[in-house]
């Protein structure tokens, strides 16, 4: 068992929703030949032996898929992929580019010495705040590469990702996220309610993410952060202009934003 193992019952009813798909799809209509100059792009997670794991690839059957690919499609390399992306090259017929998501250990185990039996480079997706060497140092068994991995296999070819910072699927959730979560779930009837409850998941972020980052010289970018308040809490909801402001002091200050951007898409 993992910890990405799911139930019997669940892993037999989601081959089934998939199989059925599949089925329909080939009902309505035969399969199609990529469009000229189209790139398919494979995405793996994890690998190794678990059955009940359904994002869990038998490093066997990986390593005959990586052969089958050698036989029958141009697989680019992460530069390659660039360069038809930029338009410096036109993409070659049946091009396929490799991919790996979330930075497991098993990529590291299993995966990368297939890839460079075959020749292939593939583009690695890692969250930074799961990448652990003091973990892999201290002789604990980490889910997840070390940066010292990762240096690893840039020397081997392999090009890294940002996959975001974190990501809420690969362990326990962050204490601003189920907040979050809350509020878009069950959004509360009375506008200073919610508006306190992002107030409270905004302090909790703050503080378990965006300060370390600073304090490590790091540049931090958010899509959204008291504005997002502002307008939709105040503006929209009419909440009192000099409540937030108060607030804001309490929960953000001094860690005000250096820049705000708006795009005006319209």
């Amino acid at each position: 068992m993992t910890p990405f193992d799911i139930s019997p019952s669940r892993f037999r009813a989601k081959k089934l929703v998939r199989r059925l798909a599949v089925g329909l799809g080939r009902r309505i209509g035969p399969p199609s030949s990529p469009a000229t100059g189209a790139i398919r792009v494979l995405t793996y997670h994890r690998f190794g032996h678990a059955p009940l794991d359904p994002c869990c690839l038998d490093p066997d059957a990986f390593d005959w898929q990586m052969a089958w690919l050698a036989a029958h499609a141009n697989v680019l390399t992460p530069e390659d992929f660039d360069h038809v992306m930029s338009g410096r090259r036109p993409a070659p017929s049946n091009s396929i580019l490799i991919t790996i998501d979330d930075g497991h250990a098993s990529v590291e185990e299993y995966a990368l010495a297939a890839l460079d039996r075959h020749g292939f480079k593939a583009v690695l997706f890692v969250c930074p705040s799961l990448c652990d060497d003091e973990a892999v140092a201290d002789g604990v068994d980490s889910a997840f590469l070390g940066w010292s991995a990762l240096a690893r296999a840039v020397s081997s070819g392999h090009t890294i990702a940002p996959h975001g910072h974190t990501h809420r699927s690969l362990g326990r959730m962050p204490l601003a996220d189920a907040i979050r979560d809350v509020i878009l779930s069950n959004r509360p009837q009375e506008p200073h309610a919610e508006f306190l409850l992002f107030a409270a998941a905004r302090a909790e972020h703050l503080t378990a993410t965006i300060k370390p980052a600073l304090e490590r010289g790091a540049w931090v970018i958010c899509d959204r952060f008291i504005d997002s308040t502002r307008v939709y809490q105040g503006d929209i909801f009419k909440v009192d202009a000099d409540l937030i402001a108060a607030i804001e002091h309490l929960t953000v200050a001094p860690w005000f934003p250096d820049l705000t951007l708006i795009l005006d898409l319209a």
